[in-house]
């Protein structure tokens, strides 16, 4: 009973603007060019643990804004990154564009957690989110083995962060699979119904240990997590001629948003 409580108060959080426009700052945050750039939403006068959210192939849009928005009441201070821009790249959904495969973001991430730690606005070690290709990015970011090889990843860079989460990732591609053993606690959430991301490739290679955590999501499609009224995108894979549905799946989103927060909580505060 409390658990379906703790569902229903959620899913009218997320029906309702509850946070107030007034009580936040929305700015653009630190840029490099040719590089990345980022946009801020910031609680007022509050100094608070931050999270960074990384964009999947069709690139920044109004779903990370409205995450952005839906932490910003939960307590977090959130930067959105947008890795496209400044590269000169277009939304690839369905495909891998060579200057945004996971290694670059995690580069891309690294760099902006640097500036972020350094933020009197900014409280403790960051989280950062990732949603499809940035999910991809995200599991190499906590791949404790694999990102070290990355150039000008450092190690000190690595304690910046605090809890990583990965919604339907592209787990098939490379370098984007689940972290074996990571070095921070990560969580994924898998959509089982997902054309898009074969959630194949994200059920092997990793060990069950206490910094990592795998959710199925039954009937839930790619983008499960979206939360605009009768949002719908469909297409093909064209190298496989696959077809995906993109679209929100309520159960599957309240479910996830309650699992993440309470993962946020607890390794962020």
């Amino acid at each position: 009973m409390k658990k379906l409580l703790g569902i229903l108060v959620l899913g009218l959080l997320l029906s309702s603007n509850v946070y107030a426009e007034k009580d936040l700052v929305i700015k653009n945050g630190f840029k490099v060019k040719g590089q990345f750039s980022s946009q801020l939403y910031l609680i007022k006068q509050q100094s608070a643990s931050t999270i960074i959210l990384s964009h999947g192939g069709g690139g920044k849009w109004k779903h990370q804004e409205l995450w952005a928005k839906y932490l910003n009441n939960e307590g977090y201070n959130v930067v959105i990154i947008d890795h496209f821009k400044e590269k000169g790249v277009m939304g690839h959904v369905g495909k891998v564009n060579p200057l945004t495969i996971p290694e670059e973001r995690v580069k891309d991430l690294v760099k902006l957690s640097r500036w972020v730690s350094k933020q009197s606005w900014n409280n403790g070690k960051l989280g950062v989110i990732g949603f499809s290709q940035g999910g991809s990015g995200v599991n190499l970011l906590g791949n404790t083995r694999e990102v070290k090889k990355i150039k000008g990843v450092k190690k000190r860079d690595l304690k910046l962060f605090g809890a990583l989460v990965s919604f339907y990732p592209g787990c098939g591609i490379i370098g984007g699979t689940p972290p074996n053993l990571p070095y921070v606690p990560i969580m994924i959430h898998i959509a089982m119904d997902d054309g898009l991301a074969d959630p194949f490739w994200c059920q092997a290679g990793f060990e069950k240990n206490e910094n990592f955590f795998i959710y199925e999501y039954p009937d839930a499609p790619h983008g499960f997590d979206i939360t605009i009224p009768g949002w719908k995108r469909t297409g093909v894979i064209s190298s496989i001629n696959r077809q995906y549905v993109i679209e929100g799946h309520k159960k599957s989103n309240l479910l996830s948003r309650k699992r993440t927060l309470e993962f946020l909580s607890k390794h962020l505060h």
